[in-house]
């Protein structure tokens, strides 16, 4: 018999309330909030708790005291945001997985997740992005941000809806075909990592309620990603020209060889703000976008023709918030900033070069107390991956609530990889670190399976090629000589790597 029951839930009255009418129904007692992780109940009956209250891991650790853990089936416009119904679900497949006794299979409100994750079970070449997603970049149109294979020039593109080559794209994937375009997802894939075709593929499903291939078929796309300009505050250490004028500058001038720099830069131009779908995503990045003039043009223009409704996400390195920046946000209905931070304190300051720690806290605090959704972006290197500990322990205690991104270094060769770092066992220190913190935990893309894909990388104690390795000083000497700075003063555990040379 089932005595201790654990509801799931969203984090309004409603939850409480209804929990109450079942209580009353079977004759049972409604116990009320769960938010606390070392919660153990000592009175048969039900309890209920959210995603918001308790972390994902501290679910985990609250269920095994409960006989069964139900998900409640309440609408998806009831929840604060659909991300939070998605990451319930993770959270009771996870319960199932580890033989809990669960009840959620059947909810109406989880159809559309349903939907999108049998899909990738059966089919391992399938992205939602070509039926939604409209990437410009450097006068390329590409699937996303990690496909480097272009499709087209934006120029020759008339309708993104019957063009030939994304009908073609489509065909193929909905067919199991995998295509060149999406390589980097399936390597992805093949060494471990949730990849962003799964995880981008699961968000979208939720967010457009996708319970069919039909549902799939809209007139314009409802994510458009932009990269205006490089113009760019900074000199991050593991960026480059097409992405930062400061790098192109610098490189230049310390004269180090970058492969194929592309100068064309796109616009808003091919955007039809008039005719958008309601919470079409415009995600602007650059360079950075919080300096770029026509990012600020383009939310002018939404503002003038009543297109308010509209998702406004910007990756920004945030150092550049100010009161024009914060009104204009406030006028969209939903708004959110993908903040890159990618160590903690002086090693932000070391990568991120010309940031300020205290002014990427303080602006990130800022727009998260406006009322702003504040991600947290952050770019595991050989500068961060012996410290990152600090950082996700930072996390845990400033931004509690925020959803923590990683991703990959894309460069060209292999001098910047986080899989050669010379001293695994203090990599292996630092990720096992990672893992015992709440933000470990946070339901984003790339963010637990990097982690654990580096963690098993470097626990069977790997050699680092040394070629590389050297390669890797010598660029970073470059760096630090045309800044006048050196390695020691900000990372000391990497340049003590040196010493295997």
């Amino acid at each position: 018999m089932t005595n201790k029951v654990l509801f799931l839930g969203t984090n309004d009255v409603s939850t409480d309330q209804e929990i109450s009418k079942l209580a009353t129904i079977n004759s049972k007692h409604n116990y009320g909030l769960v938010s606390d992780s070392k919660f153990v109940p000592k009175d048969d009956g039900y309890y209920h708790t959210t995603i918001v209250d308790i972390w994902a891991g501290g679910i985990i650790e609250v269920a095994k005291h409960f006989d069964k853990i139900v998900l409640l089936d309440q609408p998806i416009d009831r929840w604060s945001h659909w991300k939070a119904l998605l990451s319930t679900y993770k959270i009771m497949v996870e319960l199932e997985k580890l033989g809990y006794t669960t009840d959620f299979r059947d909810n109406d409100n989880i159809q559309s997740i349903q939907f999108m994750w049998d899909l990738l079970q059966d089919n391992k070449a399938f992205c939602v992005y070509p039926w939604m997603h409209l990437l410009e970049e450097y006068g390329d149109v590409l699937i996303c941000s990690k496909s480097k294979t272009p499709i087209k020039k934006l120029k020759d593109l008339q309708d993104w809806r019957t063009d030939p080559e994304f009908v073609e794209i489509r065909n193929k994937l909905q067919s199991g075909e995998r295509i060149h375009n999406c390589n980097l997802c399936y390597e992805e894939e093949d060494i471990g990592f949730v990849s962003t075709r799964v995880h981008e593929s699961m968000d979208w499903a939720v967010k457009m309620n996708i319970q069919s291939m039909e549902d799939l078929k809209v007139a314009l796309p409802t994510y458009y990603e932009v990269r205006p300009s490089n113009k760019c505050n900074l000199q991050c250490r593991m960026c480059c020209p097409e992405n930062s004028h400061l790098i192109e500058k610098e490189f230049k001038e310390i004269k180090f060889e970058y492969p194929s720099f592309k100068k064309e830069y796109g616009n808003y131009e091919h955007i039809d703000v008039e005719n958008l779908l309601p919470g079409t995503r415009i995600y602007s990045t650059g360079g950075e976008p919080t300096i770029i003039p026509e990012f600020y043009n383009f939310l002018d223009k939404c503002i003038a023709l009543g297109r308010t409704d509209l998702d406004i996400t910007l990756n920004t390195n945030g150092q550049k918030v100010n009161d024009k920046l914060v009104n204009l946000m406030h006028k969209f209905d939903e708004v959110n900033f993908s903040f890159s931070i990618d160590g903690y304190d002086q090693v932000n300051e070391y990568i991120r070069w010309n940031s300020e720690w205290p002014k990427t806290v303080a602006n990130a605090k800022r727009l998260r107390d406006e009322g702003f959704y504040i991600s947290l972006e952050c770019i595991p290197s050989p500068w961060n991956i012996t410290n990152l500990h600090l950082l996700y322990e930072f996390y845990d205690r400033e931004f509690p609530g925020s959803t923590v991104f990683l991703q990959q270094v894309y460069w060209p060769d292999k001098t910047v990889n986080v899989f050669n770092h010379p001293l695994p066992e203090l990599v292996v220190d630092s990720l096992t670190k990672v893992t015992k913190t709440k933000a470990y935990y946070t339901d984003a893309r790339d963010n637990k399976s990097i982690v654990d894909t580096l963690l098993e990388h470097y626990s069977k104690d790997p050699k680092p090629d040394l070629h590389w390795l050297g390669k890797f000083y010598e660029f970073n000497d470059l760096l630090d000589k045309s800044r006048n700075v050196k390695l020691v003063d900000y990372v000391p555990e990497l340049e003590q790597g040196r010493k295997l040379l």
